[in-house]
Parts: C-alpha cells; sequence; structure tokens
C-alpha cells in the first residue's frame, strides 16, 4: 500500500468510536494501530503472529490484538456500504462502482 492510500484508509476510519475511550491512557494513534493490523495482514503463517508483531512494534501481544481488532472493527461498516452498492447494481449498470471494497480514491 502506498503512502496516499494508507493517508486515505486512516481519514476513512480515524472518527470511528472504537479508536476512542473515557480511559486517563489514551490510545495509539490511528495511524499506528492500521500500520499494526496492516502488518499482521501482510504475513502469512507465523509472521502474522502477535509475538512478531509485539517485537517489532514493541508493543505487547495483547496490545496486537487489540489494535488488529479495533482496526476490522472500524473497516467492516465501510466494506459494507460498498457491497450494498454493488448488491443494488447487479444486473445493472452502474459504472460508478468498482471492485474496490473501500474506495481509495480522492473524495469517495
Amino acid at each position: 500500500m502506498d503512502k496516499s492510500s494508507f493517508e486515505r484508509v486512516v481519514n476513512k476510519i480515524k472518527d470511528n468510536p472504537v479508536f476512542y475511550n473515557d480511559s486517563p491512557c489514551p490510545q495509539a494513534p490511528v495511524w499506528m494501530q492500521l500500520a499494526v493490523a496492516l502488518d499482521r495482514f501482510g504475513n502469512y503463517g507465523s509472521g502474522a503472529s502477535p509475538s512478531r508483531s509485539q517485537e517489532l512494534w514493541g508493543i505487547g501481544k495483547g496490545t496486537v490484538d487489540d489494535y488488529t481488532d479495533r482496526v476490522v472493527k472500524a473497516l467492516l461498516p465501510l466494506t459494507a456500504r460498498r457491497a450494498d452498492a454493488r448488491h443494488v447494481c447487479l444486473g445493472q449498470r452502474c459504472p460508478s462502482v468498482s471492485g474496490e471494497l473501500i474506495s481509495l480514491r480522492e473524495g469517495k
């Protein structure tokens, strides 16, 4: 994923309530949580293990799991809206609906 696509995903999910809490200890920035989750998504087998991410990012195993869970929860509503749009257009001409699950183009 290139930098501009990464930044667009951060902007799409940054306001999701899953990234905010009433704790005196603030959560890590959304960009870091996304980076940790993408690192796990991009590795297969033992490379996707929380212990690998723990060493790479300097965070605990539970934190790796928390970041990944939050990112997935923030991304799911975006993919559901895109899937609904494709379903509505099924069998019709809808050139504005691409195959992307999350639109990475500007202004979308």
